[in-house]
C-alpha cells in the first residue's frame, strides 16, 4: 500500500516536472521568436535606408555618366575629323 502512494507521488512529481519543463520551453520559444522578429525588423530598416540612399545618389550618378558621355562624344568628334583630314 505504501508503495502505491510512493509511485503515485512520483508520477505526480514527474507530471508536474514535465509541465514546468514544457512551460520553460514555451517561454524560450517565445523569446527566440521575439528576437527573430527584432532581427527581421532591423533588416527591413537597413534595406529601407539602403533604398533611400541609392535613390538620393542616382541623380549624381546620372550627372557623372552624362559628363563622361559628353567627353567621349567630343573625343569621337575629334577623331572623326582627324580621320577625315588624312583621307
Amino acid at each position: 500500500m505504501n508503495q502505491r502512494y510512493v509511485k503515485a507521488a512520483q508520477q505526480e512529481n514527474s507530471s508536474a516536472s514535465l509541465e514546468v519543463n514544457a512551460a520553460k520551453l514555451t517561454v524560450l520559444a517565445t523569446a527566440l521568436t521575439t528576437l527573430a522578429d527584432a532581427v527581421a525588423t532591423f533588416a527591413a530598416l537597413l534595406a529601407l535606408e539602403e533604398a533611400a540612399s541609392a535613390e538620393s545618389s542616382a541623380p549624381q550618378q546620372t550627372e557623372s555618366i552624362q559628363k563622361q558621355l559628353t567627353a567621349m562624344q567630343k573625343q569621337l568628334d575629334f577623331l572623326t575629323s582627324e580621320a577625315a583630314k588624312r583621307r
